[in-house]
């Protein structure tokens, strides 16, 4: 079946070698029961046979009938209808016509009928016994059981379709049509033999010939296993085996699989909720309200579900499937714990379709708009749910475009998420496993046994450098990406780089001084050691732009942009900035004056005032501590 956006058709299920055999057995004018549940398909099945072979198959429905007409009257109605409404007609006409011409109503018919004495005598005479017979209310069960025994039936085969759902009255009412008819043609009794009331006392085994079974084709197992095969093939997935055997656990048939159906196909393609939802959570939902109604109302209104492993197999299946849409799962769509509203029957879609996620990612010009986006947009979370399924070209060009939006200072989730999966690639990090005792435990991946920090260091500056250098990153663009996303801090980074020096700072045409010279310091433990600078720090300091100035102080938390130090490159959109005139060390809760440090770059902030920053100036007492 082609994956195109349309309607699932259910196909007719291949019963032919079965109904050939059954239309053998019915050359016999035996009695049988066709045994199956409602909806399982005895009706159609019988239909099938009825018209492929030269049997005449009369349906008799007694459970939808509404007919005050005697039951044999009834049966032989349908069993030889042109008898039945020829002689009807013809005794209404006679009766009619007798009537005409009385004297109460006369017409003067009697002058055309007084030609021929004889029709006028029959007439009377057919009026006459119509007449008694209706005024001594005599019953015709006798006449149509005379009629039962001297009319031929030919190739008719008598069907008593849904008999398990007639009332025990009407079943008893039944058999008797059957001792009249038995051996006179075949007869076909359709229902669940287990609901049949007479069943009971064994009755029912004395009248039957032949009890027949349905083909297994027709069976739970075989009709949802190919439908499942179409729904994965539709919607290409997998499904899983517990949801499958829920299914076919409740024996569910081919009415119920066609009532399922027309919800799958309304939901998923009239409300266009495919691509919007995960597959078999809302393949749940949906047979969930169709089957088990109060759990679906559960659902509604955020009732969880009680599991009781003592309970029987089907109701513990149902309920632990049920259960478990609660639990959070980071695929995409969001699953019906992110977002259970669209999954509920008859609401509309909200999020963005698997589809038109697919046509951002192959889009250029979309794709850049959306490589901005946040972790809560829906772009984000499919990109994060199905990134390691993406092909090595899409990873690169995603790699590409993010290292370009860096260059421009550009920062997302979505960006974040790709350098962390590219972080990953080059070198697995370990794994927490949990705590032994005082001691955390971690699971080492196979790339890092048997190495040293340095060597495991080495080899991720390595492979990044690799990467930077054919986009052409300079040395302290890749150094600010290291340090941006927590690849290498900036101690590891003074450690690598410990023979910089504040000349070759200052001389150099790398876009990022701010951020060497913060690796010279932290390589000659000068972090923070204003009194130790030398004037060489100081006019690498001075030479830095306005941005780069203010990144730089923050780094050394002189200067505050209202955010964690990791965002040390933020630029509030009013430009507005704390300077701190006094702060206190949270290891040694001593009181730190900045003021010397303030009065150093006191005339760059003024000047830096009246190109549009404002500095308010304050003590930063986050940590201050009473004595």
């Amino acid at each position: 079946m082609a994956k195109e956006n349309k309607f699932i058709k259910l196909e007719d299920i291949d019963t032919s070698t079965a109904e050939e055999n059954f239309s053998k057995l019915l050359n016999e004018k035996k009695t049988y029961f066709l045994n199956g549940s409602w909806g399982s398909g005895k009706t159609t099945f019988l239909g099938n046979i009825d018209k492929k072979y030269d049997k005449k198959l009369i349906f008799i429905d007694l459970w939808q009938i509404n007919d005050s007409r005697p039951l044999l009257e009834i049966v032989f109605s349908k069993l030889h209808p042109v008898i039945y409404w020829g002689f009807l007609a013809f005794t209404i006409g006679l009766v009619s016509i007798s009537i005409l011409s009385t004297n109460v109503v006369n017409l003067g018919l009697e002058q055309y009928f007084g030609m021929i004495p004889k029709i006028s005598m029959w007439v009377g005479i057919v009026a006459l016994v119509v007449a008694v017979f209706q005024f001594f209310k005599f019953k015709t069960d006798i006449f149509y059981a005379w009629l039962f025994r001297h009319v031929p039936f030919g190739k008719k085969v008598l069907i008593i379709d849904d008999f398990d759902r007639l009332t025990e009255k009407q079943q008893e009412e039944t058999y008797k049509i059957f001792s009249l008819l038995k051996g006179k043609l075949p007869i076909v009794f359709v229902g669940d033999i287990s609901k049949v009331y007479t069943v009971k006392d064994n009755f029912l085994s004395k009248i039957i010939d032949r009890r027949v079974e349905l083909p297994f084709a027709l069976h739970p197992k075989n009709i949802w296993e190919t439908y499942f095969g179409v729904l994965e093939e539709k919607f290409d997935t997998i499904l899983s085996q517990d949801f499958k055997q829920l299914i076919v656990n409740e024996g569910r048939n081919l009415r119920d699989r066609e009532h399922f159906n027309d919800y799958v196909n309304k939901e998923f393609f009239e409300r266009g909720k495919s691509g919007h939802v995960q597959i078999e959570q809302q393949l749940l939902i949906i047979y969930t309200y169709l089957f088990h109604s109060n759990l679906y109302q559960n659902l509604i209104n955020g009732f969880g579900v009680d599991i009781d492993e003592g309970e029987d197999v089907p109701k513990f299946l149902i309920t632990s499937q049920v259960d478990s849409l609660y639990k959070y799962n980071e695929n995409y769509p969001p699953c019906f714990a992110h977002n259970q509203t669209v999954y509920f029957l008859y609401e509309e879609v909200t999020n963005t379709s698997v589809s038109e996620l697919e046509e951002m990612l192959n889009n250029d010009v979309l794709l850049k708009k959306q490589l901005l986006s946040s972790n809560d947009t829906d772009f984000y979370k499919y990109l994060s749910a199905n990134y390691g399924n993406f092909t090595g070209e899409r990873k690169e060009e995603l790699l590409q475009l993010a290292l370009e939006y860096i260059r421009d200072y550009k920062m997302s989730d979505t960006i974040s998420y790709i350098i962390r999966e590219k972080e990953i690639e080059i070198m697995p990090p370990k794994q927490f496993m949990g705590m032994h005792g005082n001691s955390m435990m971690y699971s080492i991946p196979k790339e890092r046994e048997n190495k040293t920090d340095e060597e495991i260091n080495d080899e991720i500056y390595n492979g990044w450098k690799k990467v930077l250098d054919k986009v052409g990153y300079d040395l302290s663009q890749q150094v600010y990406l290291f340090v941006k996303y927590h690849i290498f801090s900036f101690h590891v980074l003074g450690e690598r780089f410990s023979d910089i020096q504040c000349e070759t700072i200052l001389h150099s045409s790398d876009e990022r001084k701010d951020i060497m010279l913060a690796v010279y310091l932290s390589s000659k433990n000068l972090w923070t050691e204003f009194s130790k600078w030398t004037d060489g720090i100081w006019e690498v300091v001075s030479s830095l732009t306005d941005t780069q100035f203010i990144s730089f102080w923050i780094l050394q938390g002189i200067i505050s942009n209202g955010r964690n130090i990791d965002d040390f490159d933020y630029i509030p959109a009013d430009k507005t900035f704390t300077v701190w005139k006094k702060t206190y060390s949270f290891d040694y809760r001593n009181e730190i004056d900045n003021s010397q440090t303030i009065s150093k770059i006191k005339n760059r902030l003024d000047k830096m005032e009246l190109g549009g920053f404002k500095f308010k100036y304050a003590i930063d007492e986050r940590y201050r501590r009473e004595d």
